[in-house]
């Protein structure tokens, strides 16, 4: 087996500083990340590839805050509704169905 791996040079020369980087938030559109009031986690395309994400269950892994189990959302004991408190892309989905990792690449 051979491992090879970039220089620090060649991989900061790639990268998109953070400052810069975009991401589609809902009602808010299209923002740089540091301007957001909450913390946005994401999964690189290559991540999701590498890892043969199948479906958004299997990123849910990758994402240390965030859990879905096919089940209600739930805070300290109190249920959400399985519509209302799940959206993707600002639109109102049903939380406990199984969506397709492909859904939701930014290619």
């Amino acid at each position: 087996m051979v491992v090879t791996a970039a220089t620090p040079t060649e991989t900061l020369d790639n990268a998109t500083p953070a400052a810069e980087q975009q991401a589609t938030l809902g009602s808010l559109g299209k923002r740089r990340l540091i301007d957001v009031p909450w913390s946005v986690q994401t999964l690189s395309d290559s991540l999701t590839r590498q890892v043969q994400a199948g479906s958004v269950k299997d990123i849910y892994r990758y994402l240390p805050s965030v859990q879905g189990d096919g089940v209600r959302p739930q805070t300290r004991g109190m249920q959400g509704s399985v519509v209302q408190n799940s959206t993707i892309d600002g639109l109102n989905v049903v939380s406990t169905t199984e969506y397709p990792a492909e859904q939701f690449s930014a290619r």
